[in-house]
């Protein structure tokens, strides 16, 4: 008995969540664990959707309050689930032919029962509609490989899309538009292709 509470007292704390605001390209953030703090930043250099699903791959870094920094590149996080924004939707991507019919179809309102009520716009699957966070699964990490004393086997990213700058504000635009292409309620394997196109050329110019 007292073995297995030993065993179980030296096993590391296990990381659950952590939460990054969009700024440029990147996401940043804060956390705490074992008693130590931590900034992060994840930066996406790729986008892909495969599968009827969404996958971000990029540069995870990670920076204990001591000041060392440890990054890992091409860390996979898949997209699980969103949640609708508050306030005036960004600018959506409408080059090409593909994404202005997608954006055509996607404008028009829903087909709803004549004895229902409007969804509030917050929660509008219509053109005013949009996505304000983004919740990932990160692939497994290693906590030693990032500097962080923690079991990362299995951490949700909560990526929070924010406006405060031109580029977050485009690629905000263009995540909405992609991830309404992938898990909306009418898919379009062909509008994503050209979404993740669109996005990849502004993750690699930004």
């Amino acid at each position: 008995m007292f073995l297995s509470q030993a065993r179980k007292s030296l096993r590391p704390a296990k990381l659950h969540t952590i939460t990054g605001i969009s700024r440029e390209r990147l996401f940043v953030g804060h956390f705490e664990i074992g008693g130590s703090s931590y900034d992060f930043s994840y930066a996406p250099t790729k986008a892909e959707a495969a599968g009827g699903k969404l996958h971000l791959y990029g540069r995870l870094t990670v920076t204990r309050s001591k000041g060392r920094s440890m990054s890992r590149d091409n860390v996979r996080a898949t997209l699980a689930g969103i949640q609708s924004g508050l306030g005036g939707a960004p600018p959506r991507p409408s080059q090409g032919e593909i994404l202005a019919a997608f954006e055509k179809r996607r404008a028009q309102p829903a087909q709803q029962p004549a004895d229902s009520k409007p969804l509030p716009v917050i929660e509008s699957t219509g053109p005013l509609s949009f996505t304000g966070v983004m919740y990932f699964h990160f692939e497994p990490l290693s906590g030693r490989a990032l500097g962080v004393a923690a079991d990362m086997s299995r951490v949700q990213f909560n990526a929070r899309l924010t406006t405060v700058d031109d580029t977050a504000r485009t690629l905000h635009g263009i995540y909405c538009s992609l991830v309404d292409a992938v898990i909306g309620e009418n898919p379009d394997a062909e509008a994503a292709g050209a979404l993740v196109d669109e996005i990849n050329k502004k993750l690699r110019t930004s």
